[in-house]
Parts: C-alpha cells; structure tokens; sequence
C-alpha cells in the first residue's frame, strides 16, 4: 500500500462483542430467526471453518453457526505537510501524516450438523485520514470505527437478502432433507 507503513490498531475484544451484537441486533425478530448467541473468538478452537463450525455445536445447542471474519489493513504515511515537522512546533498542526483502511468483513453460515455452508455474504469499507503527527493513534483508531461502522451498514442488508434467498429455497424443500 504506497510504500507506507504498517499500523497496528487497538481493536479489543469488547469493541468486537459490541459491533456483532449490533449485527445480531438486526436479525433478530426475523421470521426464520431463533435465538442468537454470540461467542466471542477467544472460546473457538480450530483453524478451518468446518473445525470451527464443530467447536460452537459441542458447546451451544444450534442448528446454525455464522462465522464473521474480517481482514483489517491500514497504511501510513508522511505527505508533503511532513517537512513542518522539523520546525517541532507544526508537529502538532500539520497535517503531515496520513492513514488509509480497508476491511474486509465476511459472514459465512454453516448448517452445525455437518459444516455445510448455506450462504454467504461480504462488504468493503475503506477510510481515508490526514492529521498531525502526534495525533496518530486516535486517528487510526477513529478511521478503523468508521470502516467498521460502514462496513455493518454494507453487510446487514447483504445477508437479510441472502437469509431471504435462502428462507425461499427451503420452503420447496421436503421435509427431512
């Protein structure tokens, strides 16, 4: 990415617990939704989703397993306002530095059963911001919530139009399949 820098963002596990209870918070109340029951990463093992996918149904009682996955970039970088910065002073105005995100979020659903995967569906978001030097670490962390936020607001429609692709295959399907 543009030769930058790579940043690392704070991204702790209760701003994740409350970012998939907001999506959750949007399929619930649907017609072929029961109940939801949010695990955080830290409780699944396994490396490959049909591993994963076993973990959650030997602990929950489920019939479905979503699996939400993310891939979260960030680049940073001087720009021409950097030169300022030799002077100390400008460290604090200039808007000599800049960060770009991208994130990816992916939601996979899974049948507990057997690990057969029913639908997915996928977003993009991506962020852009110039700011002083000393300012770098809010900055990021303010331009990783905003890609996330955007992202949700991508995704959420995305799955109730593949949930409501899937409602309507099932209904033709006998019973017991």
């Amino acid at each position: 990415m543009d030769g930058g820098r790579r940043l690392l963002v704070h991204w702790p596990e209760a701003y994740k617990a409350l970012v998939l209870e907001q999506m959750a918070g949007a399929f619930r109340g649907q017609p072929v939704v029961g109940d939801i029951e949010i695990v955080p990463s830290f409780h699944l093992s396994g490396a490959s989703a049909p591993e994963l996918v076993a973990s959650v149904r030997a602990t929950f009682d489920v019939d479905v397993v979503a699996l939400v996955s993310y891939d979260l970039q960030h680049s940073h970088r001087e720009n021409g306002w950097a030169f300022l910065y030799l002077a100390l002073l400008p460290i604090v105005f200039a808007p000599g530095s800049e960060v770009d995100s991208q994130l990816l979020p992916d939601t996979a659903v899974y049948r507990a059963d057997n690990a057969a995967l029913l639908f997915r569906a996928a977003g993009t978001s991506t962020g852009h911001d110039s700011f002083a030097l000393v300012y770098r670490d809010e900055h990021a962390q303010a331009v990783t919530e905003d890609c996330i936020a955007r992202a949700r607001e991508e995704l959420v429609p995305r799955l109730r139009q593949e949930l409501a692709g899937f409602a309507t295959r099932i209904v033709g399907v006998p019973r017991g399949r």
